[in-house]
């Protein structure tokens, strides 16, 4: 959807050592005045580096400071805008969590 989605993927290591490899979607949304950012992250942990309680609360963190930074923008512009963030997790990555891949 044009202007309404971004899809990126991603992967991170530790020096030399892959940990994980995501696809995640950010989308945006009308919202009476303001916008909803809708932020889905699919990941693959791999061999047990990476831990999908750690990577969710990193992602909300990043989300929240992008929440209070837009507020801060909005009340100085005196507009409104309206950020929430959902996050949803693949489900398989609690499944496969600790498993050698």
């Amino acid at each position: 959807m044009p202007d309404q989605r971004i899809i990126y993927v991603y992967d991170m290591h530790i020096d030399q050592t892959r940990i994980s490899v995501s696809l995640a979607t950010v989308e945006f949304r009308p919202a009476g005045a303001g916008t909803q950012l809708i932020f889905t992250e699919q990941a693959t942990l791999l061999d047990g580096y990476d831990n999908p309680v750690e990577r969710e609360e990193g992602t909300r963190v990043g989300l929240d400071r992008l929440d209070a930074e837009l507020r801060r923008e909005a009340h100085r512009s005196k507009s409104e805008v309206i950020v929430t963030g959902a996050l949803e997790m693949n489900e398989r990555i609690r499944h496969e969590h600790g498993r050698k891949t």
